[in-house]
Parts: C-alpha cells; structure tokens; sequence
C-alpha cells in the first residue's frame, strides 16, 4: 500500500522515501498535509511501481540485514 506519514524526526524518514514508496508531510502544517494529501490521491496511477519500491526498501530492514550489519561492527570490517 502506498502510505502516507509525517515527517517526524525517526521512523517514517527511515522507511519512507518521498515519492518512491510514499508521500511524507511537514509535521504540523496543514497546508503542506492538503498539499501531499493531493499527492498521495495521484498515486493510484503508479501503485505497482510503489509496491515494488516498497519491497525493495523492506529489505534494508530484514533479520538478516541486521545481523549482517551487527556482525561487520563486531568483526570491524
């Protein structure tokens, strides 16, 4: 699903990139939210290519990649 969040400073940043996968709107200001909300209606058009974005991104965030991610930090490489 394409989704739409605000802008806060952790969590949606991390797994959201405007436009690719998502719309992200300015935390309280509500023209800029009538503004991505307007956005975020348009991208029926590319829902397959959202989808298919989203799952690229979801991968950065797998059991695996976080093990791979821990274990170069211990191993310093």
């Amino acid at each position: 699903m394409p989704i739409i969040s605000n802008d806060c400073s952790s969590g949606p940043k991390e797994l959201i990139k405007e436009g690719y996968n998502g719309i992200l709107f300015n935390s309280n200001d509500v023209d800029n939210f009538v503004k991505k909300f307007d956005e975020f209606l348009q991208l029926k058009e590319d829902l397959n290519q959202i989808l298919l974005n989203s799952l690229k991104m979801l991968k950065k965030f797998t059991l695996f990649n976080h093990y791979a991610t821990f274990k170069r930090i211990l191993e310093g490489v």
